[in-house]
C-alpha cells in the first residue's frame, strides 16, 4: 500500500469513527422528537383556537412519525368517526398552562354521545393525585370545573394536578354528531385562569 492510499484509508476510518456515533445521536434525537410529538406532520396538524388536533389520528393513513407519537404517549386513538381528539397547553387567551395556577374549564355541550377532558404530564401519563381522578366527563353532570393542585370548594367539579411539573389538557368528543363542528372555536372548551400562580 502506498503512503497516499494509507493516509486516505486512515482518514476514512477516522471520518467513519466520528460520523457513526454522531449519526446515532442525531437519529436518536430525531426519533425522540418524533415520538414526543415535536415533529408531527404540520400539513395534517390543525389548530382550533388554542386547541390542536391531527387529521390522521386514529386513521390508517397515519405516517410513521404520528405512529411513533401514539406509541410513546399511549393515547390509543379510536377511528376518526368514533372520536375527535384535541389537546392544549394554553389558556383560551394563549397563556401557557402552569400547574401552580388554578383554571376554570367550561365545556360547551357538544353534539356527541359523550365527552371527556383529561390531564397528562410532560410524558403523557395521567397525573397521579390523592383522589385518583384523571378526567372529567359528561357523565359527571358538570360542564364547568376547576383544574388545580389545591381543592376548590366544590371537589366534585375538580380535576387535580397532583405534583405535576407541567401538564396538558386532552379533550375527547366521542361519536360526534353532525352538529359538532370540529373546526369552530366555539366547540372547544374555554380554559380561564382563576387563581393566583
Amino acid at each position: 500500500m502506498t503512503l497516499p492510499s494509507l493516509r486516505a484509508t486512515i482518514a476514512m476510518l477516522i471520518l467513519l469513527a466520528l460520523i457513526g456515533p454522531a449519526s446515532w445521536f442525531i437519529g436518536r434525537a430525531l426519533a425522540d422528537a418524533a415520538a414526543d410529538g415535536d415533529l408531527l406532520a404540520s400539513d395534517r396538524l390543525e389548530t382550533v383556537g388554542v386547541w390542536s388536533t391531527h387529521a390522521s389520528l386514529g386513521a390508517a393513513e397515519g405516517d410513521p412519525i404520528l405512529r411513533a407519537w401514539v406509541a410513546r404517549t399511549a393515547i390509543l386513538p379510536l377511528a376518526g368517526g368514533e372520536v375527535a381528539y384535541f389537546w392544549t397547553t394554553r389558556t383560551t387567551t394563549g397563556a401557557a398552562l402552569n400547574p401552580d395556577c388554578a383554571y376554570e374549564v367550561t365545556v360547551p355541550q357538544p353534539d356527541a354521545r359523550w365527552w371527556s377532558i383529561s390531564t397528562y404530564d410532560d410524558r403523557y401519563r395521567p397525573i397521579a393525585n390523592a383522589i385518583e381522578r384523571y378526567s372529567v366527563n359528561s357523565r359527571a353532570g358538570v360542564s364547568r370545573f376547576t383544574v388545580s393542585r389545591t381543592p376548590p370548594d366544590d371537589q366534585t367539579a375538580w380535576l387535580p394536578l397532583g405534583e405535576a411539573v407541567s401538564f396538558e389538557l386532552f379533550f375527547r368528543v366521542y361519536q360526534p354528531g353532525p352538529g359538532f363542528d370540529a373546526r369552530a372555536e366555539t366547540s372547544m372548551p374555554a380554559v380561564r385562569e382563576i387563581g393566583p400562580c
